[in-house]
Order: structure tokens, then sequence, then C-alpha cells
């Protein structure tokens, strides 16, 4: 598990990291102990306005080791489905 900076690790752009460094996720290794709908979570209740569900789609392409585009509509209706029953 790699423990790079959150604000090094390809597809975090430099807004999306200072939002995750703001709720304590500061390494990559956080994004992926917490999981990418926890970390959403952080986020969307820290800046309920700013955030959408792509930062949700980003978060889990990182994980995944994957680009955001390649995040397909099964994936992401899973995740929803994560989001509605609070379950991450």
């Amino acid at each position: 598990m790699s423990d790079r900076p959150i604000r090094l690790v390809p597809g975090i752009g430099p807004t999306t990291a200072g939002w995750l460094e703001a709720v304590d996720i500061r390494f990559e290794s956080d994004l992926r102990r917490i999981g990418a709908v926890e970390a959403y979570w952080r986020l969307k209740h820290r800046d309920p306005d700013r955030v959408s569900l792509n930062a949700l789609w980003c978060l889990y392409a990182v994980i995944e080791d994957i680009p955001m585009r390649a995040v397909d509509a099964e994936s992401k209706s899973r995740l929803r489905a994560q989001l509605d029953s609070g379950n991450p």
C-alpha cells in the first residue's frame, strides 16, 4: 500500500487534495483504508454545496487505479446503493 501524500496521487487534483486533507485524508493509504464512500461522506458533510457525485467517482477510480471515465454504470449504481444505505 502506498503512503504517498494525497497531493501526489494520480487522479487527485489540487482542489480535491485540499478537500481531502481538510477531512484528515492526507495519504493514499488513508483513502484506501477508509474507502471511496466514507471519504465522499466526509467531503460532502464538510462542504455539501461544492462536493458532487463526481468526487465519489474520482475517489473510486483512484482506489481501483482506473481512469475516472472507466467507472461504469454498475459500479456507480453499487456506490449509490452504499450511500443510500449509509454503509460505506
